[in-house]
């Protein structure tokens, strides 16, 4: 069974118990079409000059300019997640990417100093990728004082290496995300949040840390292929 229609499955259950006679099967109805809407992908990796594309790969660069993760492989593990979800839901085969590690080997040899200086246009061709999707940590936060709140803003832009230009987002797509303090990054903003918990210790901010790297990576890629919106999305 798929662990979101499963656990919405529950829910609906237990609103049935609770709401009994009062139109119990009206609002599990409503809840129900609530959480399985389908929202569309923002942009078709796969078919933007796709007969080109196809003889080159795609990279996945994640930049984490400010360490809001602390750990340095955090960047190659939100890349991956990005890819794993790209292939799993059909947009791109597994041998049309650039490995991570192939990128990780470049940032080694050239030292962090060093590519810092390179453009994403750059670094994806010495990686010969013909596209890169570029996604810019901007703000990542794990505690707000009174306990621990995890919330990040993204940034993210395709790059199409062989004709030296963004191709997303477009201009109209920076005004519907609602977050305009970012948007003259010229890149599509996201603001991606977590349920917060009292607890502030090592372990748990540990597990939070991990938890929000994945949903990163999850929201970035649900950018390039439908996806199910659910009223449970901490995950």
């Amino acid at each position: 069974m798929n662990k979101r229609n499963g656990l919405n499955g529950l829910v609906c259950f237990l609103l049935a118990v609770l709401c009994g006679g009062l139109g119990g099967c009206d609002v599990i109805s409503a809840f129900a079409a609530s959480g399985m809407n389908m929202s569309p992908a923002k942009f078709e990796l796969n078919t933007v000059d796709a007969a080109r594309r196809m003889e080159g790969k795609t990279l996945v660069m994640v930049d984490d300019l400010y360490q809001s993760f602390d750990q340095s492989n955090a960047v190659y593990e939100i890349g991956q997640q990005v890819e794993n979800l790209l292939v799993k839901n059909d947009v791109l085969a597994r041998d049309k990417f650039v490995k991570q590690r192939f990128l990780s080997h470049l940032v080694g040899d050239l030292g962090p100093r060093e590519f810092g200086k390179l453009s994403v246009l750059e670094v994806g061709r010495r990686l010969k990728a013909s596209q890169v999707i570029y996604v810019s940590l901007k703000e990542v936060t794990l505690n707000d004082g009174y306990g621990v709140k995890p919330r990040a803003i993204v940034v993210v832009k395709v790059i199409d290496v062989f004709n030296g230009k963004k191709i997303f987002p477009s201009a109209i797509a920076n005004e519907t995300t609602g977050l305009s303090e970012v948007s003259g990054l010229r890149g599509y903003p996201m603001k991606v949040e977590m349920f917060s918990s009292p607890a502030t210790d090592i372990k748990t901010r540990k597990k939070v840390k991990i938890m929000l790297m994945g949903k990163i990576g999850r929201k970035v890629a649900e950018l390039f292929y439908e996806h199910e919106e659910t009223v449970f999305d901490d995950k």
